[in-house]
């Protein structure tokens, strides 16, 4: 029979949370250990909700189409027997008709047969469709039929009975018509409301699935991005972080690797700097009385010397002062390093590049350079040694690497109450994929140095520590008319000297 639908099922809770006996205490604290068991685990809870949704609509959509089935048969069978019915009221009534005239046995039993199949067709149709009022109204109606069609002078009564009846069965299938329309109806709103909950139901579970995709892969890239912050500290010579890696056990045991290398090299720069210290100050010694017996040579205490001699000893006695100022980098190297306390005073700046540009004469007059300073008087406070090595560095660096019979610029000015000091020179200029490189210990670039010593490779991060130690700064900049040119920057220092 035709029967009311039903309200769709409500959209059902879905718990991923497993259960577990209250005795087991490893079970209740299991968690994935392995990189492996959670990414499976990440997969079953991402895929978990989306299983759901497809058995959900699955489900969903056979419910449909049996409804659909049912409900079309039913309707189908209900429209049928109207169509009977009207179409056998329409029998009765001619038979009844022809035997009131004839009279004839034949049309008494068709009549009955008749009368039988509109009762039968009646009651089922009583049976499958809602039609109470009329399915009574027509069995009175049908009740006097045989004795008005056999009796005599009922012709009237039978003419009233009959048309009552037609009307009746007319009645009958304009309402179960009405009453197949209704339920088509119903079956709509039934697949619109179906509709609605698979769609609410995918947008909740395909947000669920996004929800869970998202923590699954905060839990694995967590671990990743402290690992990848931990490799970028080791690369910048940092202190890692003393709390242990979490997550899976790979990458737990991948963050204490990290944590034995950055040991290791801990260790190992300590001894690095433990043999420049030894190394340096065990040069110093043998490289004192080299520069002690150049000294004594070319004062003529031994005797004159000939035009050769002299420029014998003139070359031991440059290459001595190179090789001086090489050990004293690695010195300096080292005391940067330590966080020695600053030795801050006014440094008289005309005088104190003086100083320096009196170190490096002979050097410069060796390879024709045009050396130029260029400042007015000024007074600064800084910590001299530093400041005096940092120059040191950076016109030893100009002279080395400046060109033969080039030009040499030290020049000082004072702006924004900032200390503008510049080191240019002319030559070959440093390659842009050297730039950002040119200031790391002990990295040497393409540039070929000019004389017979190379360098350490220290120079520039022994000057940069110099004038970083002052909270300055010390960049390569753009100078008109110089290939080279080295920028110091020194705040305004006052704090320093207090």
């Amino acid at each position: 029979m035709l029967t009311k639908l039903r309200h769709p099922p409500r959209l059902l809770t879905v718990s991923f949370r497993p259960s577990m006996p209250a005795s087991s205490t490893v079970s209740r604290h299991w968690r994935p250990r392995t990189l492996l068991q959670l990414v499976l685990l990440g997969f079953v809870l991402v895929t978990a909700p989306l299983l759901y949704l497809i058995y959900e609509t699955t489900h969903s959509l056979d419910t449909v189409a049996s409804r659909m089935q049912q409900y079309s048969q039913e309707a189908l069978s209900t429209t049928q027997r109207g169509q009977q019915l009207v179409s056998l009221s329409i029998e009765l009534e001619r038979t009844a008709r022809q035997f009131q005239v004839v009279r004839a046995d034949s049309l008494h039993t068709l009549f009955s047969q008749q009368l039988d199949r509109f009762r039968n067709l009646l009651e089922l149709q009583h049976q499958q469709a809602d039609i109470g009022g009329l399915y009574q109204e027509l069995e009175q109606l049908l009740v006097p039929l045989p004795d008005l069609v056999s009796g005599q002078d009922t012709a009237n009564e039978l003419d009233t009975v009959l048309t009552q009846i037609d009307s009746k069965t007319e009645q009958l299938r304009d309402s179960v018509d009405k009453l197949v329309n209704q339920r088509l109806d119903e079956l709509n709103h039934f697949n619109e409301d179906t509709r609605t909950h698979l769609l609410l139901s995918s947008t909740l579970l395909l947000a669920l699935s996004l929800v869970l995709m998202i923590m699954s892969g905060l839990v694995i890239t967590r671990p990743v991005r402290r690992l990848e912050k931990m490799i970028t500290l080791l690369g910048e010579g940092k202190a890692l972080p003393s709390n242990r890696i979490g997550g899976p056990a790979e990458l737990a045991n991948l963050g204490g690797k990290l944590h034995w290398l950055d040991q290791q090299l801990a260790s190992l720069e300590q001894q690095k700097k433990q043999f420049l210290r030894h190394m340096s100050h065990e040069l110093k010694t043998p490289l004192a009385s080299l520069r002690e017996g150049a000294d004594l040579l070319g004062e003529g205490v031994l005797g004159e010397l000939n035009t050769s001699q002299q420029e014998v000893v003139e070359l031991m006695q440059y290459n001595s002062q190179q090789l001086q100022r090489l050990i004293e980098q690695l010195l300096d190297y080292n005391m940067l390093h330590q966080n020695l306390p600053m030795a801050v005073s006014a440094c008289e700046l005309p005088t104190l590049i003086k100083e320096v540009v009196t170190l490096h004469q002979l050097s410069v007059q060796q390879k024709q350079i045009h050396l130029q300073t260029q400042g007015d008087a000024l007074n600064w406070p800084a910590d001299r040694h530093k400041l005096q090595r940092c120059l040191d560095n950076l016109i030893s660096n100009a002279i080395n690497y400046g060109a033969r019979e080039g030009q040499i610029l030290v020049a000082w000015q004072t702006i924004n109450n900032r200390l503008i000091i510049d080191v240019a020179n002319t030559g070959q200029a440093i390659a842009a994929a050297e730039r950002a490189r040119i200031f790391e210990p002990f990295y040497q670039g393409q540039s070929q140095r000019l004389g017979p010593l190379k360098g350490s490779g220290i120079g520039l991060s022994v000057a940069r520590d110099c004038i970083e130690a002052h909270g300055g700064s010390l960049t390569l900049h753009d100078l008109h008319g110089f290939d080279v040119c080295f920028r110091i920057e020194l705040p305004e220092s006052e704090h320093l000297a207090v």
